[in-house]
């Protein structure tokens, strides 16, 4: 399905419009006492907002555009996985950092991604606390809050800082692992940070404020708007085995440059998840 710069600059001015009402939303829950649930572990939370957020942005994305599909984190169910399609498909994560959002941390995002023939064409990450907006449309560059972005130029990891995290899961052998690669990162960069937010960290990585990002166990709502930020910012988004970027793989590996990338994939021990899709 062929799409034309006017109607992905429509989906783009739909996505921000409800992405900045959502932020509102969330901004007034940290007001208050917050309703928490666990999903696949006692740190795999979700709360009453989250479900509030993606039910309205399912609700009036439909209202506008009734023949699109729809993957959203709180609605995914991994037993009976949705349908994505060359079809105009929404992927949204209602609150990308939903640890941070319980613990006002403030790197909490909406996250809305939009892909076309299975390829990431509109990204909107909005974070609600800093009210700091992401944007980008294939082919047409990335920005932050109006403002073109551009990811730094460094080549080597000693002149580089990493963003990563340890994720949900507790699984030890995995834990082993990211441990393992944890420790090398340390050995290699100049610094190590880990933000919470997935969507958050590589719009920081798209606006040369980091250099690389790599995580495993994220899904697909966490990725699908960043990885476009990335892209047209200029920089590399793969699979943390050096191969082709799957959206719907559960790892990936974010870089500023290819080189950075090259010298980036012998330090992580790759982990394998079940995929989204």
């Amino acid at each position: 399905m062929d799409e034309g710069q006017s109607d992905l600059q429509h989906y783009l001015r739909t996505a921000v419009r409800l992405a900045k009402t959502a932020g509102q939303t969330i901004r007034n829950a940290l007001q208050s006492e917050r309703q928490i649930q666990t999903k696949s572990s006692d740190i795999d939370l979700v709360t009453v907002t989250d479900k509030a957020v993606e039910d309205y942005l399912f609700r009036e994305l439909r209202a506008v555009y009734p023949n699109h599909l729809f993957i959203g984190e709180e609605s995914y169910n991994s037993s009976e996985k949705p349908v994505w399609s060359d079809q105009p498909t929404w992927i949204i994560d209602p609150i990308d950092g939903t640890t941070n959002f319980v613990h006002n941390f403030p790197y909490v995002a909406v996250s809305i991604g939009l892909t076309i023939n299975r390829v990431p064409s509109v990204a909107v990450i909005y974070n609600v606390i800093q009210d700091i907006l992401y944007t980008a449309v294939k082919g047409n560059g990335a920005w932050c809050n109006g403002v073109p972005m551009s990811v730094s130029s460094h080549r080597k990891p000693i002149e580089s800082i990493v963003l990563t995290n340890s994720g949900s899961h507790r699984d030890k052998s995995k834990l082993d692992l990211q441990l393992d690669t944890f420790r090398k990162f340390s050995d290699n960069f100049r610094g190590i940070r880990c933000v919470g937010s997935a969507a958050i960290s590589l719009a920081m990585i798209a606006n040369g404020e980091a250099d690389v990002y790599t995580e495993f166990g994220i899904h697909c709502w966490d990725m699908a708007a960043g990885a476009l930020l990335i892209t047209e910012a200029g920089g590399y988004v793969i699979d943390p085995n050096g191969g082709k970027f799957e959206l719907m793989s559960r790892g990936i590996l974010a870089t500023c440059t290819d080189a950075l990338a090259r010298d980036t994939v012998p330090l992580i021990n790759y982990i394998s998840f079940e995929h989204d899709v």
